[in-house]
């Protein structure tokens, strides 16, 4: 009976008849519904439970994450982010990245790429797993974006999705950039301690370079700058020099520019001395930085072998015991002293050696060390021009001559190539060869190259002889090269080379063996002091008529001759100006009393006294030579050809005659204007 209907019942005795059962009924409904309550309990417990330490596992990853130092972000074969990402991703890509297409934060402007990327992702997505880690190891790793620096890693999640690690390599990329500046300041450093002298001189001439640079910005002055900014270029490149070699290449592009289309850049057309300036003045800075304000100073010393002074003091002493002191003994004497100024050859060559090593490093070819070989030679600073531009020989050797391992080794020849250097001397000329044992050069590739730029006509060359094609290497903007580098390319240092052949008044000639090498020749005359007196002299005299003319508005005859006397009369004013390094000597400069008075009379008064009237007279003779001697040395043959002359301050002659003795000489050329004379003179 159930319990609703006893209870209807209202029957005392049923209900102590049926209560029991119904009681045992209830407690044991009781027990199995509170195992089930305890169990659900249990159940709910344990799911809250979970939940607590999944929240806490998702926490603890999000924060390792976040803090990881990398960005962790994941997209879908859309190439699109999805919302779970790490706050580093955002950092690195610089916005916010949720629901933005991958590809396009990757390469912002570039349509191509962006597809190229998409488009190779989702066919990874389909290829068996090996192809996948091979595949996603030949994609773009590292990328610049604002001026960050990204490493991207790529991890395959699923069929359809990928996470991608994002890492901050900036600081990584500077510490490595910075290591690589120190290391090139370093080189830089080495090679111009080693090679001050050098390294001075370079720099003068390029300064004596730049000082006119306004002369050359015409279109018939490029090809002439081209040539002279191209070796410096090279020379430069010599010294390990970090900024000047970057600035002039751009500056040499500029001036292929101008040429190609047949007007001045604004670029050329606006630089400036101080502009050109600044560039090698970076890296001067940069030396004196570590090398102090006063090393520079050192490059005035001469570093003479104890050999060379030996044998000079032995050779005086022999003439001193012989009684030989005069003629040809004094004029040996002087040479020898002379002498002890110049470099030897293999000093001047020396820098060749590390180019041909350094060189063949970064073209992947194997040579033996250069073969330099010219022992007691000296010569003057006449000649450091032409062998400051014999670098496009070396590089070229190098880059077109000297062929790879392979290739060798397919030919049969020695692994490694030779590249030779030899300088001889006799009593009229210097002779450097130079050679190698590369491929040499096919003048049919050189007479395709020519027809294809119009150089020369199919008629013309039937006319030529081999070595006369191979000659059209050293004419301007011939080049083989297919591509240009700070190496070679532009057809310009070959040029160079014959220009200051030129110069010297010297010859080259060609030995080409197809297949195993070439052997250039430069032939050179000794130089010749006494054409460098003349030359001065005529200068001076012709930049005198014309100061006199366009300044004091005085005209001088312009007849004069030069000549060599033994005296010097001094019964005037006057005034010497000493000459020091490649011409060593005294530029002499005398007018009468009554002209000097004439230059200054505009600048007297009755006032003045004769001491006082006497000194205007003097410093205006002396700021006149000194300004007509100043503008013609940058125009003297033995600078334009490599010489180094320098001029001091200018001392009044006390009236004391110059007379020609034994160990000296004495030219003047005399100028003419009325009844007066102005006489210039060169003695040593």
């Amino acid at each position: 009976m159930e319990l609703d209907i006893l209870l209807e019942k209202n029957d005392l005795e049923l209900y102590s008849q049926e209560l029991p059962p119904f009681i045992k009924k209830y407690e044991k409904l009781s027990k199995r519904m509170d195992r089930i309550l305890r169990q659900g309990d249990r159940q709910q417990l344990e799911v809250i439970k979970l939940t607590e330490e999944l929240e806490d596992k998702n926490t603890k990853i999000k924060n390792l994450l976040n803090n990881a130092g990398q960005g962790f972000l994941y997209f879908d074969k859309n190439m699109i982010i999805g919302k779970e990402y790490s706050k580093k991703a955002v950092r690195i890509l610089g916005i916010e990245i949720s629901g933005q297409d991958i590809t396009k934060l990757l390469y912002k402007d570039d349509e191509s790429k962006q597809l190229f990327l998409k488009s190779t992702l989702r066919g990874i997505l389909d290829e068996p797993e090996i192809r996948q880690e091979i595949l996603i190891s030949l994609l773009q790793n590292e990328f610049e974006r604002d001026n960050k620096f990204i490493e991207i890693e790529y991890k395959i999640l699923d069929k359809e999705s990928f996470m991608m690690i994002l890492t901050d390599i900036t600081s990584k990329k500077e510490l490595t950039i910075k290591i690589k500046e120190e290391q090139q300041v370093l080189k830089m450093v080495v090679e111009v301690v080693t090679s001050l002298e050098q390294f001075v001189e370079i720099k003068t001439n390029y300064i004596n370079l730049i000082l006119f640079i306004n002369n050359y910005k015409s279109l018939d002055k490029l090809n002439e700058l081209r040539r002279e900014i191209h070796t410096f270029k090279g020379l430069f490149a010599q010294k390990e020099m970090l900024n000047i070699v970057k600035e002039l290449h751009n500056f040499e592009t500029e001036i292929d520019i101008s040429i190609k289309q047949n007007k001045l850049t604004d670029i050329i057309k606006n630089i400036t001395f101080n502009i050109m300036n600044s560039w090698i003045e970076k890296d001067i800075s940069t030396l004196k930085d570590i090398l102090g304000k006063d090393f520079f100073n050192k490059s005035n010393y001469i570093l003479i072998d104890r050999n060379r002074l030996g044998k000079l003091q032995a050779k005086i002493k022999l003439y001193i015991d012989k009684k030989r002191i005069k003629g040809d003994a004094v004029s040996t004497v002087l040479k020898d002293i002379e002498e002890l100024k110049y470099n030897s050859v293999k000093t001047l060559f020396r820098p060749y050696e590390k180019l041909v090593e350094q060189l063949s490093l970064k073209l992947n070819k194997e040579v033996y060390p250069l073969q330099l070989n010219g022992d007691n030679i000296y010569i003057g600073n006449i000649y450091k021009s032409f062998i400051n531009s014999l670098v496009h020989i070396f590089r070229n050797s190098l880059d077109h001559g000297i062929e790879t391992p392979e290739v060798r080794y397919e030919l049969g020849k020695d692994l490694k190539g030779t590249i030779k250097c030899t300088i001889t001397e006799n009593i009229e000329n210097i002779s450097i060869c130079i050679e190698d044992d590369g491929a040499g050069i096919n003048p049919i590739n050189i007479k395709n190259i020519a027809m294809k730029k119009g150089i020369l006509t199919d008629k013309q060359f039937s006319c030529m002889s081999d070595k006369d094609i191979i000659f059209l290497i050293f004419q301007d903007d011939f080049s083989t090269a297919k591509v240009v580098t700070n190496i070679s390319g532009r057809g310009v240092g070959l040029s160079s080379v014959l220009n200051e052949l030129h110069k010297l008044g010297g010859n080259m000639d060609i030995e080409n063996n197809i297949g195993y090498g070439i052997k250039f020749t430069f032939t050179l005359p000794i130089e010749n002091s006494s054409n460098n007196e003349n030359d001065l002299l005529e200068k001076l005299s012709l930049k005198t008529i014309s100061y006199y003319e366009e300044n004091l508005n005085i005209k001088l005859d312009t007849k004069f001759i030069i000549e060599e006397v033994d005296l010097i009369k001094v019964d005037k004013k006057s005034i010497l100006i000493p000459l020091t390094n490649d011409m060593d000597g005294i530029v002499y400069m005398g007018i009468s009393n009554t002209h000097a008075i004439e230059l200054i009379s505009q600048y007297l008064d009755d006032s003045m006294t004769e001491d006082e009237i006497e000194e205007i007279a003097i410093s205006n003779l002396a700021e006149t030579l000194n300004i007509t001697l100043g503008n013609i040395l940058k125009d003297l043959n033995i600078m334009k050809n490599g010489g180094i002359v320098g001029i001091e301050v200018p001392i009044i002659n006390d009236n004391k005659n110059i007379t020609k003795d034994e160990n000296s000489k004495i030219i003047v050329s005399k100028l003419k204007y009325k009844d007066e004379e102005i006489q210039l003179g060169y003695f040593i």
